[in-house]
């Protein structure tokens, strides 16, 4: 967080400047504004700790609550948009936030994914295809199914449990 960028936001916001407070290493830091990119309207701004450089961020998702940085090491990190904690760690490939099922599925390779959820981040269900999947999962509106597409060109749907 040493661009001057950064360093005027941390001045003139003090509910952000404390949560920098917290973090570890503020060199190799990232701040990230969480955008709804329908409207511009920013949800919040989380700072991503990464050890003074230990890691890359290769990959981010967001949400109103939550971030979800996939990094260069491999490994998911969930973190809560109003708390700036990370809530979630664990090595996978790919993770995808369903907000309507209050859901995180986490990719651990490629034909395999665990349901966990978002608020007690247990495990709720293990799902597996016979081959690769080509895509992120999707959800349908209602949050109760999920879709899965292989590199075969399988199309399979799950019924979430609740």
């Amino acid at each position: 967080m040493r661009s001057a960028f950064a360093k005027e936001e941390l001045k003139n916001d003090p509910a952000l400047a404390a949560k920098a407070s917290a973090v570890y290493a503020k060199d190799g830091s990232y701040l990230l504004h969480v955008v709804d990119a329908a409207t511009g309207r920013i949800w919040g701004k989380v700072i991503v700790d990464t050890g003074k450089g230990s890691f890359d961020i290769s990959g981010v998702m967001a949400t109103p609550d939550w971030v979800i940085i996939a990094d260069a090491t491999n490994r998911i990190l969930l973190y809560s948009v109003k708390t700036n904690e990370v809530k979630f760690r664990e090595f996978a490939k790919d993770a995808v936030v369903c907000v309507s099922c209050n859901a995180l599925v986490v990719q651990r390779n490629p034909h395999e994914l665990t349901l966990f959820d978002l608020t007690s981040l247990q495990k709720r269900a293990d799902y597996k295809t016979a081959s690769d999947l080509a895509f992120r999962p999707r959800f349908s509106t209602d949050g109760k199914r999920m879709l899965l597409v292989t590199d075969d060109q399988e199309a399979i749907f799950f019924d979430l449990p609740k």
